[in-house]
């Protein structure tokens, strides 16, 4: 995983090489907030064609259903790992949505 840090520096093959050895939840996220073109182009076509979906791609696919469903219902935020509800409350920020308990 030490490639990460040299990721901006990479070439796009070089890019394509990691992801495909590296692809994860994990190097998802980490491609969403730091390299959103590359993304946006490569990993959401193949995140959005996914039969079977959990929690992370539908936060990083910004399905406003699914989000609002775990941000609005407290049964559902107590399902939740920590890092999930972290990004609950993300997804609650970038869209200005108030969410369960009163989080924004």
């Amino acid at each position: 995983w030490k490639f990460v840090i040299r990721w901006p520096k990479l070439t796009i093959e070089e890019k394509q090489e990691k992801y495909e050895k590296f692809q994860s939840h994990e190097m998802n996220i980490f491609l969403y907030f730091k390299d959103r073109d590359y993304f946006d182009e490569f990993v959401m076509p193949y995140l959005s064609q996914k039969m079977e979906k959990q929690f992370i791609d539908y936060f990083l696919l910004d399905d406003s259903e699914v989000m609002l469903k775990y941000g609005n219902n407290g049964a559902c935020w107590n399902q939740l790992n920590h890092l999930e509800q972290i990004l609950v409350l993300v997804w609650l920020r970038q869209n200005n949505k108030e969410g369960c308990y009163g989080h924004q």
